[in-house]
This record gives structure tokens, sequence and C-alpha cells, in this order.
């Protein structure tokens, strides 16, 4: 299993991310801070006092297109200060900070670490505005900057995202389709207003929501801790099925201690299974550790290929051997990288040719002199890229390599600069006629 990164995290596709955010503002809608004032606030700016449906509709869609305004500048501000320290993406020290400040925003959103603000502040954002399609919308602007309690935790986690990203335009869009996500209840409520009185009431299961969109952000947090973990030589998925493992022994004992506690006949019995099932599995778990203790698969999938550590080396390769150099410039957070590893690379017809080039792999995860130097003599923009050198260390013209190719695609790129193998001649032999 590979590892996952922020940067595996930003290459979802567009549509992809539109949906995680669209889905997001909808679970946030239904959290205990925002539910149960659905109805007040729908009142507050007249949406259920018009007998029009369409009116309804609209005075509902302007205090959601005020939350959008609010949240789409917001999404804004985070992707343009996002360019400025997009960059220290690739710093795993950096990623650790944005992954920390997730999981405080993941524990505030379970109750655990308490955002309060001010009921006045809240009472007066829940009366800015008044009715009207101008002060619905006032209402919005003010309420998307006052964000409850619930809402701020998902909001946050996705303007880190949005900020990473360093893209003005799909900060703002990710942002603005949040708000929209958020404002589906208020949009049906306020225009069909006689379902206010049929939807559930509050209560527990409002918490599940909370507790499932906390989830989430830890879920996020984990792509931005994993490079950290890297630096640190720490593989999460070389310890995935322990850790697994570890947790439900722990929730096993707990929710063991709660059903005696509660004489939940039914818990127990769960409780006590997976507690015997966890331990009886625990002995075959490490014996599988010990057999391959951290394992790279990225190594074992390119046996077949010699790689030198430094750019210099393999020129001296080359040199003797009259070759070519293939510099891959390579990093742990690179999601293309991996592919090259995991697909191009591992063609047989790809290997075959590059065992005729001397090649060298770079590692850029974590940024030092030497990676700064190679970025600054070759203008490298950007990760996966790949260079062809001449023996005498020059860049061969038009041969560079900025984006992942598939196997066809990469010996075709390679075909188009490299000279024709000249084809094996085998030593005449005299024929029997001239015997």
């Amino acid at each position: 299993m590979s590892n996952l990164t922020p940067q595996d995290l930003l290459n979802l596709s567009l549509y992809s991310q539109l949906g995680i955010v669209f889905v997001a503002g909808i679970l946030t809608s239904f959290t205990p801070c925002v539910y149960p004032l659905i109805p007040i606030t729908l009142s507050i700016f007249g949406a259920r006092s018009v007998k029009s449906k369409l009116s309804a509709f609209l005075l509902s869609i302007s205090y959601v297109l005020g939350i959008s305004t609010t949240y789409t500048l917001l999404g804004l501000i985070a992707a343009l200060t996002g360019s400025f320290f997009g960059s220290f993406l690739s710093n795993p020290w950096f990623s650790l900070a944005i992954g920390l400040v997730l999981i405080f925003f993941g524990l505030a959103g379970l109750d655990i670490i308490q955002l309060r603000f001010s009921k006045s502040i809240q009472s007066s954002a829940n009366q800015a505005g008044g009715t009207g399609h101008l002060g619905a919308y006032v209402m919005g602007i003010v309420s998307g900057i006052i964000a409850a309690p619930c809402t701020g935790p998902v909001l946050a986690a996705i303007l880190v995202v949005a900020g990473a990203s360093g893209e003005p335009l799909l900060g703002s869009l990710l942002l603005f389709v949040h708000a929209l996500g958020l404002g589906v209840l208020f949009i049906i409520l306020g225009t069909f207003s006689g379902l206010v009185n049929k939807i559930p009431k509050s209560g527990g299961w409002l918490y599940l929501v909370k507790f499932l969109t906390s989830s989430a952000i830890f879920l996020v947090a984990l792509f931005f801790l994993v490079p950290a973990f890297r630096a640190v030589n720490f593989v999460i998925t070389d310890y995935y099925e322990t850790i697994l493992v570890i947790i439900t022994i722990i929730l096993s004992i707990i929710l063991g201690l709660i059903a005696m506690g509660q004489e939940i006949r039914s818990l127990k019995i769960l409780a006590a299974t997976c507690l015997a099932v966890s331990l009886f599995g625990l002995p075959s778990l490490f014996e599988r550790q010990d057999i391959s203790p951290n394992s790279s698969n990225t190594q074992n999938r390119l046996e077949s290929l010699r790689w030198a550590n430094s750019i210099d080396q393999a020129l001296a390769i080359a040199k003797e051997n009259n070759q070519i150099v293939m510099v891959d410039l390579y990093a742990d957070w690179c999601a293309a990288c991996k592919e090259y590893d995991r697909i191009t690379f591992k063609d047989e017809k790809v290997r075959g040719l590059l065992n005729n080039i001397s090649l060298a792999r770079v590692d850029f995860t974590l940024p030092d002199d030497k990676t700064e130097k190679i970025e600054k003599d070759y203008k490298v923009i950007g990760l996966p890229t790949i260079l062809f050198l001449d023996a005498n260390g020059n860049e061969i013209t038009n041969s560079r390599i900025t984006g992942f190719l598939k196997p066809t695609e990469f010996l075709e790129h390679l075909n188009s600069f490299l000279p024709p193998t000249p084809p094996l001649i085998p030593p005449l032999t005299p024929s029997i006629d001239h015997l």
C-alpha cells in the first residue's frame, strides 16, 4: 500500500474535490449548531411568512448567496496566501504544522476543545440584515463571518486545502461549492415551508454527523502528517495493520468497561469478541513484520534498474560506457513520481531501453543545498521532472519530461531524440557452396 501525501490530496480530480466539499457542506448543515436553528433563521429573514414559493425560494437563495460570498472570499484569500507558502508544502515540518492545525479543529468538532463565540455576537449575527432579499443576503454574509462552532472546524479544514493548492480560482470555487452544500437545506425548507414541521427533530443523531465530519478532518490531517513520518523513517503503512489492531484492542476495552457499567449485554458480547479476535491475531501479525521489516515496495519494483545517487556519479558511468544520462528528480510527496515507479519503469520494454542508459535518481523529498543547486542549474519548476544529459552533462534538446508518461508514450519520447541503435550483424560464415 502506498503512502498518501498532501500532493495526492491535491491531485484529486476537480469533480472529486468539488463533490467532497459539497457533501461536507450538507453534512455541516445537520450538525447540532446549525440544524435546530434553520427554522428560526428562515423566519427572521421572512422565508416562512411569504405566500409565494418563488419569493420564498429567492429569499433563501439570497441568504445562501450571502454565505457563499463570504466563503468564496475566504477561499480566495487562503489560495492567494497559499501561493506564498505552497512552495513549502514539500517541507515535512511545514506539513506537520498543517496536520496539527487540522487535528486541533478535528478535536474542536468533537467538542474536546471548545470553540465558543460570545452569545451576544451570535445573536447579533442572526438579527443582521432583517427581512427582504437584501436583508437575507446581508444576514448570510454576517452568518458566514461569525461561523458557528460546528461549521468552523470543517470550514478551516477546507481552507487549509484551498491554501495548499495555491490556486485562487480553485480555492474560491471550493469554498463557493461548500457554501452551496451548507445552504441546500435552507433552500429546500425555505421554499417548501410546510416541510419544516415534518423534518426529524433534533437529537443524538446530529452528534453522529458531527462525529463523521470530525473523522473526515482527521483523515485529511493524515495526508499532511505522512511527510513528517517519512522524515523520521516511519512509514505508516508498514505498521498499518499493527496500528489498527492496537486501536481495536483499546476500543474493545473501553467499550467493555462501558458495557459492564451500564449492564448492556449485547455490547458486552461485542466488546469481548473484538478483544479476543484482536489478541488472537497479534502473534501472526508480528511474525509477518519480522519476515520483511520496513520493506520498500518501490525498491523491490526497481531491482532491475541501477540508479546512481548523484548526477556526477551517473556522468562518470556514462563517459566510461559512451552513454547518455537520465536523471529522475523524485520525491515521496510527488504522486506522478510514484506512478513512474508503479507503471512506466515496471514495463519490460522500458527497462530494456533504460539498461543502456546511465541512470541517476535525486531525492527531492527533503530539500537541501544539492537539490537547490540542481533546481537552479537546470531551471527545474516542479516535479515530476526527468532530465536527459549527454556525457558532458549538457541537457539534450527537447528531451525533458515534466509530467507522467505511460510506457508507450515514454518509449516514443525517448525514440524521438535517441540515436537509432544499429542492428547486430552476425559474423560472415563461409557457405557450403564456396567450400
